[in-house]
């Protein structure tokens, strides 16, 4: 942990404006987030926004700004990047956020003195608490994304070996706890670390010893694994919590169904968390493009505000958008477009393992015919999501990054269908990942996200094979594995196996 005086040293040596340093607005004892909130806040003003007028340019809520300035929560990582871009701090804030951050060891061990079994692996997204050695419990705790609440998924440690082309790893005849979502496995020989849900070890067949339960190499944890364990198990608790309250604020917000345009504020579910509400204007948008998709005359054009790991999960686990995909599929099945943008400072400030979660619903989308284009343009991150009928109308429905919980309409206006189509024509002329067929496109976002595709590929064709709910499944009924399946299956076919 950084003392004060280290963080006046670093810091000051960033300042721009002539206007005064927020520490001395601190009192001693104050915490890294205290410091980190009172910076966002003296750019916020220097520049002359507002907490929404912030909110609105970043993607998230004033609320959300709010907090972090009060330092009630932590900024994420991308968050902090996009504040930068905005601001034009100059990269203050990303960087504030690197010295800022706790720092953990490598081999994620409890606090007391290191086992030889501490090969847990570390990951940015993840920590690792309570004792780590064969035979007790510990927990994951999921750290919070823009939205992401977090998550605490607790684990029962156990030791592996390796067999052939299976991981064994010991394991009581019941699990010692309903609470044990998962069992890890400690392969010290190999430095490896696998895991299965507690759920599938019930329900499932025993291996032929009874002691013993048989673990895939698809479940190892890692970067692939990790991700996509962070993004359901914080999708999971969030729409779980709210699940009475978000069924009857649906019906309630069902009555704009029938509207031809509606913009829906945030007090109108006031009651739920982020997610939920994303989830409530996800699933709204979903079924209003498809009524309106009725109405096209060709194959459309689709713009997508996703630009993060975080928001890509959605297209993974959000059951309604594995149908919606499975719709649009059936209704132009010669092949529609989606684009992106994805900014390059996007890119560098995320992740590596949320990054791989960008790629997974890219492929997600070229598996059902959909091809995928990617702007870095940064001017175009704040394009509201839409479907173009070239030359005739455009749908807009956008529920990451709108005022309220979504905004629809549906518009044959010629200077909006002109800019429009002015939007996607620029993005599929100048795609970053502009290639003939889905391999090569997504071969190339791997290279533009610094991903090792072959390795991924490999890895996609493991968890595929088997099934991400081996590892974990969601119990929330508006998650759904289908979409991570898909997306790894076809990954995987795009690659020659290895020998």
């Amino acid at each position: 942990m950084l003392n004060w005086t280290t963080v006046t040293v670093h810091f000051s040596l960033y300042r721009r404006s002539p206007m005064p340093h927020p520490l001395k607005a601190l009192r001693p004892g104050r915490s890294p987030s205290d410091w980190f909130g009172a910076e966002l806040r003296h750019w916020r003003l220097a520049r002359g926004l507002t907490q929404a007028e912030l909110g609105r340019q970043v993607w998230t809520s004033a609320s959300m700004i709010a907090k972090i300035e009060t330092a009630e929560r932590d900024c994420p990582d991308g968050l902090a990047a996009q504040l930068d871009d905005v601001l034009n701090t100059g990269g203050v804030l990303r960087r504030a956020r690197e010295l800022l951050k706790p720092q953990h060891p490598a081999a994620l061990a409890p606090d007391t003195s290191p086992h030889p079994e501490s090969t847990l692996p570390a990951n940015p997204l993840w920590i690792w608490r309570g004792n780590v050695t064969v035979g007790h419990q510990t927990t994951l705790e999921a750290l919070p994304g823009t939205f992401m609440g977090g998550a605490i998924v607790e684990a029962g440690i156990s030791r592996a070996s390796r067999e052939g082309d299976h991981v064994w790893l010991s394991a009581p005849e019941t699990p010692t706890s309903h609470r044990s979502h998962l069992i890890i496995g400690l392969n010290e020989a190999e430095q490896q670390v696998v895991a299965v849900d507690t759920r599938k070890v019930r329900r499932g067949p025993r291996a032929l010893e009874s002691d013993r339960l048989r673990i895939p190499d698809a479940y190892v944890l890692d970067d692939l694994s990790l991700g996509l364990l962070w993004a359901l198990s914080s999708l999971d608790t969030a729409l779980l919590f709210d699940d009475a309250l978000l069924t009857a604020q649906r019906q309630e917000l069902g009555n704009f169904a029938d509207l031809r345009r509606s913009a829906v504020g945030r007090d109108m579910a006031a009651g739920l968390s982020e997610t939920s509400r994303l989830w409530i204007g996800s699933d709204f948008c979903a079924r209003y493009i498809l009524r309106q998709c009725e109405h096209l005359t060709s194959t459309p054009t689709f713009w997508t505000r996703e630009r993060t790991g975080e928001e890509a999960s959605t297209w993974l686990l959000f059951a309604h958008k594995y149908h919606y995909l499975q719709a649009l599929s059936a209704r132009y099945p010669s092949g529609a477009t989606r684009s992106f943008c994805v900014p390059e400072s996007v890119v560098r400030a995320t992740p590596r393992t949320a990054r791989i979660l960008v790629l997974l619903a890219a492929a997600l989308m070229e598996s059902f015919a959909i091809q995928v284009h990617l702007s870095p343009d940064p001017a175009y991150s704040t394009v509201e999501g839409f479907v173009l009928d070239p030359g005739r109308q455009a749908i807009i429905a956008t529920w990451l990054g709108a005022d309220g919980i979504w905004h629809v309409d549906a518009t044959d206006s010629i200077p909006t269908v002109r800019e429009y189509t002015d939007v996607t024509g620029d993005t599929h002329a100048s795609s970053v990942i502009g290639a003939a067929t889905p391999a090569l496109r997504l071969q190339a976002l791997a290279d533009y996200l610094d991903l090792d595709w072959t390795w991924l590929g490999h890895r996609c064709a493991q968890l595929g094979a088997y099934g991400f709910a081996g590892l974990t499944q969601p119990s929330s009924r508006l998650l759904s594995t289908e979409g991570v399946d898909r997306a790894c299956r076809f990954i995987g076919s795009l690659q020659a196996p290895r020998q």
